[in-house]
């Protein structure tokens, strides 16, 4: 290499990085190059070196009180309206869902009365939708639990 080498890469090798074959052979050969990672490894060296300032002595416990403080609490109105948009969405899209298939809502209506029946004797679109109704309402159950759980982990959440 004829120029010098980056300020950058100099910084890089003097945090520690090894050199590739081109820019070891610079270094070798020009001594302000070499200077810098050199002066800069020195310096690290003696930046480790420095002891760690000490926490003051009632930092544990001053934290731990802010902490306390600070919690989150959810009130349970939060939780009921949450739980209540979780179920809203769970069946605009099951509503949704439905109308891709045409008739699909009437068929399913109608075959509610005789459940057992539907699935015995009915066409392939009334089997899955009969089938469906229950991986709904399980899904449904199953997320409403999700967020109920989810909102309790929040209550010992700090508030900035």
């Amino acid at each position: 290499m004829s120029a010098h080498i980056d300020e950058t890469r100099l910084l890089a090798l003097g945090l520690g990085e090894p050199p590739a074959p081109g820019e070891a052979e610079h270094l070798a050969a020009c001594a302000a190059c070499a200077a810098v990672p050199a002066g800069d490894a020195r310096l690290w060296a003696q930046l480790r070196q420095l002891p760690l300032p000490a926490p003051p002595p009632d930092f544990s416990a001053t934290a731990l009180r802010r902490f306390r403080r600070a919690r989150v609490r959810h009130r349970p109105w939060e939780i009921a309206l949450g739980s209540a948009l979780v179920t809203v969405l769970v069946v605009l899209v099951a509503l949704w869902a439905l109308r891709l298939v045409p008739g699909a809502l009437v068929t399913l209506a109608v075959s509610l009365p005789r459940w057992s029946e539907v699935l015995a004797a009915g066409n392939s679109w009334t089997r899955v939708l009969a089938a469906a109704i229950p991986v709904l309402v399980l899904g449904a159950a199953l997320l409403l639990g999700g967020v109920g759980v989810m909102l309790r982990r929040l209550t010992a959440v700090t508030a900035k």
